[in-house]
């Protein structure tokens, strides 16, 4: 590499001032990741101190299905904050780019978080067996918090990095992981395995505050208001798929066609309602392919 670059060999320099200042930003970086593995380990611990290997075995599969959706999160979490660092350094108007990003995401959220909300009671038993019907009573409740916290920290967070503010997206991690713990071992006993999801959902919403409140501050950015037509349009949807399901008999065809209908009324509500968004998505989405 060395010999290949037309740069002459360049000798490493101690400069303390901005190693100083790269690694304090980096630290709380990295804590990040540290603070959510550790939420994820103390909801399992907390789940098998208080009701046995058995409703850690229902978390488990509803986790693994709630990773599903949660891909795009993550996706979009790893390109945002070098996304908006790059078009700072451009110049541009992170602000737009925040308010873009936030709208599409709840948009993209609705529709692949209201179907599995709706459906999972009749999916999961007819895909895994009626043993593992309890796995679905966290999903609807984890769902109904991605929903609110996933388009609010996919913005907010790669837009707070790109301002060297890692401590606010640690605050909402610690914040977000003291408080699922806390209720899932709260409500545990009495409402069983559907208070890990009841407790990821309250926790999402504290940590959606949390963006919130510093996105307003930094940015004068209302980022609630933004997804607020889809996120109301999730839930409406949701809840059509529900009322679908319950005179259905259950099986793998009832648990699609409730998925679809949620799918569909997710899609028309968004047309009446949000038109320009979901407009605007499909016109990407084209640009892509």
């Amino acid at each position: 590499m060395t010999l290949a670059s037309p740069l002459p060999i360049l000798m490493p320099r101690l400069r303390i001032r901005t190693l100083r200042s790269m690694l304090g930003f980096g630290v709380r970086f990295q804590a990040v990741g540290l603070a959510g593995l550790a939420r994820t380990q103390g909801v399992n611990l907390v789940i098998i101190a208080v009701a046995g290997d058995g409703a850690l075995g229902y978390w488990s599969l509803a986790n693994r299905l709630l990773q599903v959706p949660f891909w795009l999160f993550q996706a979009l979490w790893r390109v945002s904050y070098p996304t908006m660092a790059r078009l700072r350094a451009l110049g541009e108007d992170t602000r737009r780019v925040v308010e873009r990003l936030a709208r599409i995401t709840a948009l993209a959220s609705g529709v692949t978080l209201a179907p599995l909300a709706a459906s999972a009671h009749a999916l999961i038993p007819a895909m895994f067996g009626s043993a593992w019907a309890q796995a679905a009573d966290p999903i609807p409740w984890a769902c109904a918090g991605l929903l609110v916290s996933g388009p609010i920290s996919v913005a907010a967070s790669g837009y707070l990095y790109s301002e060297l503010d890692a401590g606010t997206p640690l605050y909402a991690t610690i914040v977000n992981g003291v408080v699922w713990i806390a209720l899932t071992a709260a409500l545990l006993g009495p409402l069983g395995i559907a208070a890990a999801g009841i407790a990821w959902m309250v926790a999402s919403w504290c940590e959606a505050a949390i963006f919130t409140r510093a996105v307003r501050l930094k940015a004068g950015l209302a980022v609630g208001r933004l997804i607020l037509g889809p996120v109301v349009i999730g839930f409406a949807a949701a809840l059509l798929g529900l009322t679908v399901s319950a005179p259905t008999t259950g099986g793998l065809a009832a648990g699609i066609a409730v998925a679809t209908v949620t799918v569909a009324g997710y899609v028309a509500l968004s047309l009446t309602f949000n038109r320009a968004d979901l407009l605007a998505a499909a016109r990407r989405t084209r640009a892509l392919i």
